[in-house]
């Protein structure tokens, strides 16, 4: 018999698929808002799992050999001393800027011939995109740290500096970065979900949409 998912102190909730599909728009909710994580069993057996797609697209991320390849590259360069001010790729005009971020910027942001490399291939051609990037910029000139609370910042758990510590998540974009004293250097980026407002922007490779999971 199915039955509704009690609440309980721990972030890992148990639950039968059963249950979780009576319940789904309510496990939808908690894993959202609350970044609840859900363990799916059958027959008193765990066999799947259910995390918010940030946490989804941060763990991926994370045990993709060839972000983790760019990232070292990245930070091979910057200690050779080749990463330059991001704002000589962004451009940062001021009105992508929040006002509380023209006032002083407190943090050199920089970039490296990497990042470079990924961000102009995407970029050119896409108002929109461009428009995210030099306010997510602008977001790390002066709180990188997240300090206010209001910006989607984190610090990646198990993950050492120079490794891409932390990451900005931007509209649809995300940023791996290292904080080096007043220095934050920008090493991975990518596009969350595709920018459809953009002209020329749609499925990739030809590929067809997957359908719908009946």
């Amino acid at each position: 018999m199915n039955k509704p998912i009690e609440e309980t102190v721990n972030r890992i909730r148990s639950v039968s698929v059963g249950d979780a599909r009576v319940n789904l728009g309510q496990v939808v909710r908690r894993v959202s808002a609350r970044r609840e994580y859900f363990a799916l069993e059958e027959g008193g057996l765990p066999v799947a799992g259910i995390l918010s797609i940030q946490e989804l697209e941060d763990y991926l991320e994370l045990c993709d050999p060839a972000a983790t390849t760019l990232i070292g590259q990245s930070r091979r360069e910057y200690k050779r001393g080749e990463a330059h001010d991001a704002d000589q790729l962004f451009a940062p005009r001021k009105r992508d800027r929040p006002e509380s971020q023209t006032i002083g910027d407190t943090y050199r942001v920089l970039s490296t011939p990497t990042f470079d490399t990924r961000v102009e291939a995407a970029a050119p051609g896409r108002p929109r995109l461009g428009r995210a990037l030099r306010q997510s910029v602008a977001i790390l000139h002066s709180d990188p740290l997240n300090s206010t609370g209001k910006h989607e910042i984190k610090q990646l758990p198990g993950v050492a500096q120079g490794d891409g510590q932390w990451r900005i998540r931007h509209q649809e974009h995300s940023i791996r970065y290292d904080i080096v004293q007043q220095d934050v250097v920008l090493h991975s980026f990518r596009e969350l979900r595709p920018d459809r407002d953009d002209p020329g922007v749609g499925t990739a490779g030809g590929e067809r949409p997957l359908s719908p999971v009946r």
